[in-house]
């Protein structure tokens, strides 16, 4: 008298990796269409976060040209202040010389 015979079992993996006993009768076992839709959601979410990846990289990338154009901007503004800076200089010695030549003219006229 050997030891009792036990059914054969069927085994499937299930997505956490994990030999699930395919016994009707267990509150483990998974149908096929349980399994599937699993397997979907799963995949579904992996594709969103796939997707929202994609949409952080576009937006750092994004972020890094509008940082590099702010940066340009700046030092155009800085330039265009630099000029206007020396254009008031400029002006204030054309607006001197106008003066003395005016006092200049005046002073001959009399």
């Amino acid at each position: 008298a050997g030891a009792p015979s036990h059914p054969p079992v069927d085994v499937a993996q299930s997505s956490q990796g994990v030999a699930v006993a395919e016994d009707p009768g267990s509150e483990n076992a998974s149908s096929p269409i349980e399994v599937a839709r699993r397997e979907k959601r799963i995949q579904d979410r992996e594709l969103e976060i796939k997707n929202l990846e994609v949409l952080l990289e576009t937006e750092a990338e994004m972020k890094r040209a509008a940082e590099g154009k702010n940066a340009e901007l700046m030092r155009e503004l800085e330039d265009i202040r630099a000029q206007f800076s020396g254009l008031k200089v400029s002006n204030k010695h054309l607006s001197q010389q106008i003066a003395a030549l005016q006092e200049q003219v005046s002073g001959e006229e009399k």
